[in-house]
């Protein structure tokens, strides 16, 4: 397993941001142990928008000179390509995970808008859950993180790219003050299956079934919507259930 992960990922970039240093140790550690030797670290949002910002204009100015000449092994312009991945704490001050996920997303890094961004967070941060969904977040791994969640993240981030929006969809997306609560939806297992603990509506079709998170199948329908406890719709009613956003379901599954 580990060998395997080391042939995927080993020559692969990542960028770690947690406020808190045993985290980022403990996330670089895992990495390392699959393989990983390309890891940046950043202690704060501003510190890593600001690493995604110079390594994406050194990368651009290396290929705007050499577009021609084919990369070889070691030089300065392979060492100096984009991140590959980016995993980022939603937790932090003054800017959060979000704001560097948003600062991605609307291109204002100059790294590719589509870079894969896997979210940290933990019990308490729940509130930013459906920001970080509309900011097409790749995936969410909660603390304490195990290699295993890790690698599995990080395998299914890698195997299927972000489906962006338009540039102004993610400009008018607000980031929540992380000290307010605007979503406490907690996921209920009932023994049978995993949803929002809230009333839930009849279906308008009655077709539709109740299904267990590990039973849905990839281009079901949504019969109802996910909304949080203010309202606000997380994921519509009648969406097409794609497998990265059954992934992302059951990422928040974990959130108990």
């Amino acid at each position: 397993m580990i060998a395997e992960a080391a042939i995927r990922f080993g020559g692969l970039h990542f960028l770690v941001v947690d406020d808190q240093k045993f985290v980022r140790h403990f996330v670089s550690q895992n990495l390392m142990s699959v393989g990983v030797r390309d890891i940046s670290i950043a202690n704060s949002g501003a510190e890593a928008i600001d690493q995604i910002r110079t390594i994406a204009t050194v990368h651009n100015e290396l290929n705007s000179r050499v577009s021609d000449v084919p990369f070889k092994p070691g030089d300065i312009s392979r060492q100096c390509g984009n991140f590959d991945c980016v995993i980022v704490d939603f937790n932090m001050q003054p800017l959060t995970g979000l704001h560097v996920l948003k600062a991605i997303r609307t291109g204002a890094t100059g790294a590719p808008r589509g870079t894969p961004v896997i979210v940290l967070t933990g019990h308490s941060d729940d509130s930013l859950v459906a920001a970080a969904h509309a900011l097409d977040a790749n995936a969410f791994l909660v603390k304490p993180v195990s290699r295993g969640a890790m690698i599995s993240r990080i395998e299914s981030t890698l195997m299927r790219m972000v489906e962006l929006k338009d540039l102004e969809e993610y400009e008018a997306i607000e980031i929540p003050d992380p000290d307010e609560t605007i979503l406490t939806a907690k996921y209920n297992d009932g023994g049978q299956s995993a949803g929002i603990e809230q009333d839930i509506p009849r279906a308008a079709d009655d077709k539709a079934v109740l299904v267990a998170l590990d039973d849905i199948r990839e281009g079901a329908l949504l019969a109802t919507p996910i909304k949080d406890d203010q309202g606000q719709t997380i994921v519509s009613g009648g969406a097409t259930l794609s497998r990265e956003l059954i992934d992302k379901l059951k990422d928040l599954h974990e959130l108990k």
